[in-house]
């Protein structure tokens, strides 16, 4: 197997995972979640950098950093086509990161109306990104 063709495998055995944790978030959206808004979030980071990763990946891209806005601006950069409109996805879910707890603005945990705008993003930059990944 040639380096392209592992890429590739890698990508999307990084996508399968990335529909899965998606899969959750969705069911989130339909009842009652089970989950915290902290887990769910958490949910959300997860398949954010998923998909993110995976598509850079089948581009030929491993990415070089992992926080969302420099997610965004990898993809972006190899897809000049890559909708801006992601950006906000990207800006939102950066908004609760605390990386670390000396971070001096604390840990704010996202309202239902926050998950549900992240939600619904990841669930457009899926469908941006699962035709091309998928052909």
């Amino acid at each position: 197997m040639d380096v392209i063709e592992e890429e590739k495998k890698i990508a999307l055995n990084v996508y399968s995972e990335a529909v899965k944790y998606l899969s959750t978030l969705k069911r989130s959206l339909e009842k009652q979640s089970k989950f915290n808004n902290d887990l769910r979030y958490g949910i959300c980071v997860i398949c954010f950098e998923k998909l993110f990763v995976a598509y850079t990946a089948y581009m030929g891209f491993m990415a070089e950093h992992h926080m969302p806005l420099a997610l965004y601006n990898e993809a972006a950069g190899l897809d000049k086509e890559f909708p801006i409109e992601f950006k906000t996805i990207a800006q939102l879910v950066s908004k609760f990161e605390s990386i670390c707890s000396l971070d001096g603005f604390g840990y704010k945990t996202p309202t239902n109306e926050d998950l549900e705008t992240m939600i619904l993003g990841l669930i457009a930059i899926d469908e941006y990104i699962a035709p091309k990944i998928n052909s």
